[in-house]
Order: C-alpha cells, then structure tokens, then sequence
C-alpha cells in the first residue's frame, strides 16, 4: 500500500512539472514572438524615406505589438505637435495636439495612461495611452492610443515600449533635423 501511495506522489509531481514546463514553453514563446516582432519593426523603421512613412509603422506597431486600440502619432513642428500617421484612416485624431512641450516632457520619456486632459481630447474622451518617442536629446513627438497596455509594469512591455519609442524617437529626430538643414 505505501509503495502505491509513493507512486501516486510521484505521478502527481511528475504532471505539476509537465504542466509547469509547458507554461515555461508559453511564455517562451510570446517572449520569442514579440522579440521577433519588435526586430522586424524597428528595421521597417530604419528602412523608410520619410517622417510620414515612420509614423505609419510606429502607429501600425502601437495596434500590432503593443495592443492599442487606434493609435496615431504627432510630431513637434515648432511651438505645437501635429497629427502625422494614424493606425486607420477611419479613426478621428485632431490635425494638431493641444499639448505643452513641458506636458510632453513630464512624462520622463515614460509611458502613461491618462484620463485627463489634454490627452484624452486626442482620442475622444476616453482613458489615452501616451509614448513619448525620444530622440539622443528630446521627445520629437509621441504616440497615443486608446485601449490599455498589457501591464506597464511587466518588465517585457516596458522593454518593448522603450525599444519601439526610441527606435522611432531616434530615426524620426534624424529626419526633422535633415528637413531642418533643407
């Protein structure tokens, strides 16, 4: 009868440990999909010719990779952000965002969700996700959505949120400084 008893201990450690590497597995391989995502994007980002190209794909990620809703990104021309990209066409966004540059900057290049304006006016009245896209010495613009990240404080979506935002921020500062020059 022990000996049985044992074997049944046994047969329910054995399945706690199959089933716990077959969750190490799952998360493996979210963690491998979202790293081979986020490396295909951030070479679509060095490969485009334009700000307006840039922004596209930086909008088109914020729904792919980060789980927004609708997205769309606004970069600073001058004292104001204007509306560059969105996700979809049929998604309203105002052609230009009421936003300070120091309302930018408070954020600390960190990501954010807010139920306050003025972020919520640029998505319509509802909770707006903002990433700050950051160049070598600034936020060049940002991108907002709705819809809620998975956990902003899950190291991984941190992670990929820092690694999108300055891919972009970087590439995106690099073609207004050549609009810049002329």
């Amino acid at each position: 009868m022990a000996e049985r008893t044992q074997m049944l201990r046994y047969a329910k450690d054995l399945a706690r440990l199959y089933r716990s590497a077959k969750d190490d597995r799952q998360r493996l391989d979210k963690i491998q999909w979202r790293l081979r995502t986020l490396e295909r994007a951030c070479l679509d980002l060095v490969r485009c010719l334009s700000p307006e190209a840039v922004s596209k794909r930086v909008a088109r990620a914020g729904v792919n990779l980060l789980g927004l809703t609708t997205a769309g990104v606004y970069l600073s021309r001058g004292e104001q952000y204007l509306l560059v990209a969105r996700d979809d066409n049929t998604v309203h966004f105002p052609p230009s965002a009421q936003v300070s540059r120091s309302e930018l900057e408070a954020l600390c290049g960190e990501p954010d969700e807010f139920l306050c304006s003025p972020w919520t006016e640029l998505v319509g009245g509802g909770p707006a996700v903002v990433i700050p896209l950051l160049g070598r010495r600034r936020a060049v613009g940002f991108l907002i959505g709705e819809g809620d990240l998975e956990d902003l404080e899950d190291g991984a979506t941190r992670e990929t949120i820092s690694l999108l935002s300055g891919s972009a921020g970087v590439v995106l500062e690099n073609f207004l400084l050549e609009e810049k020059r002329g």
